[in-house]
């Protein structure tokens, strides 16, 4: 078994699960499209369908074949539970489409302790960890600022360069609420 420091694979595994994450995201709004723009579906089978996209526990039990319990608002309607579980089990393999794959391997992350910056005469370098130990890669950059927190280095064979982008924290922004404007 190869001994790849944690360093190396944790930042890999959380891009690769916040990659998941977004895909099944989309995949769900694709279908909630698709179920909206279904002239066939009348409110009640709508209402159903749209109660098990709203959840993944819902979903993963309606695309394994069981049965989520109802709630009391859905347990009145009248429609086909198995005929709509085989509508939304062929929408989403539909929305799925094939599997991304990224053949090219061009960019990898790392964090504020696997890079350091050195200035010289003949410039400003970036300096980052490999897998030797104290062992780093020499980059120049054009750019005097220091970045700081975790970079993604995107590597661009063709031009032999690499970009390096910083990763920034965005706040997300709260809305008033239409009682609390005067």
């Amino acid at each position: 078994m190869a001994k790849v420091p944690a360093r190396f694979w944790k930042p890999a595994l959380d891009d690769v699960g916040a990659t998941i994450r977004s895909m099944w995201s989309n995949l769900l709004n694709k279908a909630r499209k698709r179920v909206l723009e279904n002239e066939h579906l009348n409110d009640d089978q709508k209402q159903y369908c749209f109660w098990c996209l709203f959840s993944q526990w819902q979903i993963s039990q309606v695309l394994t074949y069981k049965e989520p319990e109802l709630p009391e608002s859905l347990s009145k309607c009248k429609f086909d539970r198995r005929q709509l579980d085989n509508f939304l089990r062929r929408t989403i393999r539909k929305c799925k489409g094939a599997i991304p794959v990224n053949r090219r391997k061009r960019s990898f992350l790392i964090d504020a302790q696997q890079y350091s910056y050195r200035d010289t005469e003949e410039g400003t370098f970036v300096e980052i960890s490999t897998m030797d130990f104290r062992k780093r890669i020499s980059i120049p950059v054009k750019d005097k600022n220091h970045l700081k927190g975790s970079l993604r280095v995107v590597v661009d064979f063709d031009n032999s360069s690499a970009v390096i982008n910083s990763l920034i924290m965005a706040k997300k922004k709260t809305r008033k609420k239409k009682n609390d404007r005067s």
